[in-house]
């Protein structure tokens, strides 16, 4: 909540708000102001996760029509 009432508190200092929280210490990147644009960010995530040989995972929200947007089909 600190987050998104802009306070110092919170995760991006207060400076990202809803669409831009991140937390690097949890493995949490956060998304996208723009709608598809997280796709290939989730890609790259989840490819080095396996080139490093690591059991993560990479859930990516694609509500809004993401499916209609190019790097949806590509990846």
């Amino acid at each position: 909540m600190a987050e998104l009432l802009g306070k110092a508190t919170g995760i991006s200092k207060g400076r990202g708000g809803s669409m831009h929280m991140a937390d690097v210490t949890k493995n949490f990147w956060g998304g996208h102001a723009i709608v598809g644009a997280h796709l290939p960010l989730a890609s790259g995530l989840a490819l080095g996760d396996k080139y490093a040989g690591r059991d993560g995972v990479t859930i990516c929200d694609v509500r809004r029509r993401c499916h209609q947007y190019r790097l949806f089909h590509e990846h």
